[in-house]
């Protein structure tokens, strides 16, 4: 069923992600029926370097079933976001996935934004 859906959540992330000058990554993880590790579905951009890290940041966002911020401890000179931030993908009771952005946020507020706009366009 994941392979049916990429297609469109691919198409969904990049509009997303596109739309936003704090977004600089992103991935979405769906979980497998329960079994094994989550398969990430999506990524934007294609084959970028954050994705491990934000596959990781949407894997604690499904563990723990709640939005996850990451600072990271040290920040590179040339890196384009200041934290990562993951939402869970529930549809009623059931829990899907996840979506992680790599984002720059300056700010508690600036955070809660983004994580309003994750939510509403989800």
């Amino acid at each position: 069923m994941a392979s049916m859906l990429r297609p469109g959540i691919q198409r969904w992330l990049q509009q997303h992600c596109d739309s936003s000058d704090a977004v600089s990554g992103g991935v979405v993880i769906l979980s497998a029926s329960g079994q094994g590790l989550p398969d990430t579905v999506a990524e934007w951009p294609a084959n970028g370097a954050l994705t491990p890290a934000l596959a990781s940041a949407a894997q604690a966002a499904v563990q723990r079933a709640r939005p996850v911020v990451v600072a990271p401890a040290v920040r590179l000179a040339d890196s384009s976001h200041n934290r990562v931030i993951s939402l869970p993908l529930k549809s009623g009771d059931r829990l899907w996935g996840a979506v992680a952005l790599a984002v720059r946020a300056d700010d508690g507020g600036a955070v809660e934004q983004l994580f309003k706009q994750l939510a509403k366009a989800s």
